[in-house]
């Protein structure tokens, strides 16, 4: 018998609603299994504005190499070009050693890059004992330098000091004059001889070769450390040479001496002072302090820095996925440095890097003026 059709409106909203409750009820039971898959861990991988390429699962140093990997080809055109416009401007000048060495590195380069374009997988993992190699003889364990100081005392320069020296000095008095008048006078030759200084330390070389030829941090340090080593040896010959032991030249090498003493001015217990150079003690000790202060520990405190920051993004996304911190002396030195220059919350005293790098820079110069000199005050 068919039901009155009010009574099966009202079966009907009644079995809805009884449906709903039900379904309302399996929703929730099953809440706590949704909410234990959202509190479980996430798949490792990084948001698209992350520097650090693939997974925070992945050790720091692996990702590391493959940044450094896939940011590397600008880097190498750019070096490249720069070295073949400083050999076509100097061609005729250039000695048989140092060309058989600017041809080999150059070849290197342009296979890097071919090697860069054509296997990007395996230059990933196989990368850095080439650049490291290439690192240390960028400037052909002291060629270049050799080559540097070549064309100083054949070129414009030396050429000057010559025809003022045939002058008897009238040139030379009137430039005085002239830039006297134009407010400048000893502020000018300091200048000129401190670019002239860089140009012979080749510090602007070493910069380029710590900045575009990127590897991990402690083998950075090795391979930039060997470089510098290898020029030291010939600092003393190139500034006996024509155009910086001028007698001219080692008045205003004295000057910038005098002024880079400045650098030293935060030293509790300086030893600077009780230095007596000579006038090749002064370039020398110019020019070596070139070599460490802007080859040395300025990129290297910057390449540390910088990694340390990435590698605290590293640590962040690990604690996001629910992982372990790395361990290691890498990481140690890492988590130290950022936190000493306070990359850390809560890490108490924090030392800014301007600060630190001034620190490092002082006391490379003071002990680089002492031992150069090698005279105390008690001799």
């Amino acid at each position: 018998m068919e039901a009155p059709a009010g009574m099966r409106d009202d079966h009907a909203r009644s079995g809805g609603s009884s449906s709903n409750g039900g379904g309302g009820r399996r929703h929730a039971a099953s809440s706590p299994l949704a909410t234990g898959a959202a509190t479980a861990p996430r798949p490792c991988v990084l948001p698209p504005t992350s520097p650090l390429p693939g997974g925070p699962d992945q050790p720091f140093h692996l990702r590391l190499s493959r940044l450094n990997a896939q940011s590397s080809l600008r880097r190498y055109v750019l070096l490249l070009g720069m070295h073949l416009a400083f050999v076509f401007r100097n061609w005729d000048s250039i000695l048989a050693p140092s060309i058989a060495w600017q041809l080999s590195h150059y070849a290197c380069y342009a296979g890097l890059i071919a090697w860069r374009l054509l296997a990007p997988a395996s230059f990933e993992g196989l990368r850095e004992p080439c650049v490291a190699f290439l690192r240390l003889t960028s400037l052909g364990l002291g060629v270049g330098m050799r080559h540097v100081f070549e064309l100083m005392n054949s070129g414009p320069a030396a050429e000057l000091l010559s025809a003022a020296e045939a002058a008897e000095g009238v040139a030379v008095g009137a430039a005085e004059h002239q830039a006297r008048a134009l407010g400048l006078g000893p502020a000018a030759d300091g200048a000129a001889q401190l670019a002239r200084l860089l140009f012979a330390s080749c510090s602007v070389s070493l910069l380029m070769a710590a900045v575009a030829l990127r590897m991990r941090p402690s083998l950075s340090a090795a391979a930039q450390l060997g470089l510098v080593l290898s020029l030291l040896p010939h600092t003393r010959r190139g500034c006996s040479g024509a155009v910086l032991g001028h007698p001219a030249a080692a008045r205003s090498t004295h000057s910038v001496y005098g002024a880079l003493s400045w650098v030293g001015a935060m030293q509790p217990l300086p030893l600077a002072p009780l230095a007596r150079p000579s006038p090749a003690d002064e370039c020398t000790t110019i020019i070596t302090f070139l070599h460490l202060g802007l080859g040395l520990v300025v990129p290297l405190l910057w390449e540390w820095l910088s990694v340390s920051r990435l590698f605290s993004e590293h640590e962040r996304q690990r604690r996001r996925a629910g992982l372990p911190c790395e361990r290691g002396l890498h990481a140690a030195a890492y988590r130290m440095l950022w936190a000493a220059c306070g990359g850390v919350e809560g890490a108490g005293a924090a030392l800014p890097p301007l600060l630190l790098g001034w620190m490092l820079l002082a006391a490379t110069w003071d002990w680089t003026a002492y031992l150069v000199a090698g005279k105390t005050v008690a001799d």
